[in-house]
């Protein structure tokens, strides 16, 4: 033994000794605060404005000029078209009788299954407004359960982000969570971002990516790296979803966040400002290109080589 006073054997050390509150202790003593339900109906009002800004009733149209389909665009409904000349190369009937029904006013109506565009084809303005006329047809003629379907099944993607991002943040950066000036500035800054990234989104503007990445380059500014990745792939997944994208507009916006994020620490000169700029720039073409080459798609080089 130890002839220090006061000394305590190893025994007495390790009964005084307290363990570290766990998981799922932690998890779960977190409801008991009060302020913690105040985040909740925070996170609850944001999910329904996420909701109503992304029109969760009825699907996006997914389609834009100059895309590749990789199979068959056909009807999913019959519908009725006012033909025009621009029409006459993309309707599959005959070209004097699509010729007299737009001279005359006449419709056309299109069965199910009708040939809307071709496969490895691109999508033209006529193409557009044909496949507009059938998506206001088949989201006109859905059923209220599927309608509804659609409905809870986007209602369920914001709440399942909220749960996991809300867990990840209250576990490693629980000050992220507490601090409610933050908090609440980051829950009006994607509500901001889901509105600016469908109004740019529109084909003559296609700049849904500005508002992601000034939103990512924000959350960097304000927050850790770590937490700011995850911020900005939920908002990405948010917009992708949102317009109705796929994929390769997924990897495409993606790269350019995270790009940004990653280059960006502390800003000091506006020459650091440009140099993130251009860096993420160019992270964006070359996934733009590579992403293109993948899937054959008009944002890449074989798109550009098909349109020389």
């Amino acid at each position: 033994m130890s002839d220090k006073p006061g000394a305590r054997s190893r025994a007495e050390r390790v009964a005084a000794a307290t363990a570290a509150p766990s998981f799922w202790h932690r998890l779960l003593s977190w409801p008991r605060a009060r302020a913690a339900w105040g985040r909740v109906a925070a996170c609850l009002a944001t999910a329904a404005i996420w909701w109503a800004v992304m029109e969760a009733w009825s699907p996006p149209f997914p389609y834009r000029a100059g895309d590749l389909p990789a199979r068959d665009i056909t009807a999913r409904c019959a519908f009725e078209v006012v033909p025009s000349p621009e029409l006459a190369l993309v309707l599959d009937t005959e070209a004097q009788h699509t010729g007299s029904a737009a001279a005359s006013g006449e419709t056309i109506r299109l069965p199910r299954g009708h040939v809307l565009a071709h496969a490895r084809h691109p999508i033209t303005p006529a193409h557009i407004r044909l496949l507009r006329a059938e998506h206001a047809v088949y989201v006109a003629s859905r059923s209220w359960l599927e309608a509804a379907s659609y409905a809870c099944a986007v209602a369920g993607l914001c709440l399942a982000i909220f749960v996991l991002c809300g867990v990840y943040l209250h576990y490693h950066y629980d000050a992220l969570v507490w601090n409610l000036r933050s908090f609440l500035a980051m829950l009006g800054l994607s509500i901001v971002l889901l509105a600016s990234a469908k109004a740019a989104s529109a084909d003559a503007l296609r700049a849904e990516l500005v508002p992601l990445l000034l939103f990512a380059m924000t959350v960097r500014a304000v927050f850790p790296r770590e937490p700011s990745l995850l911020l900005a792939a939920v908002a990405t997944l948010l917009v992708t979803v949102e317009l109705g994208q796929g994929l390769g507009e997924f990897i495409i916006a993606l790269s350019s966040a995270f790009a940004a994020i990653l280059w960006l620490n502390h800003i000091r000169t506006r020459t650091k400002l440009l140099a993130v700029g251009g860096f993420t720039a160019g992270v964006t073409a070359l996934t733009a290109i590579g992403v293109g080459i993948l899937m054959e798609q008009t944002y890449g080089v074989v798109g550009a080589w098909r349109w020389l």
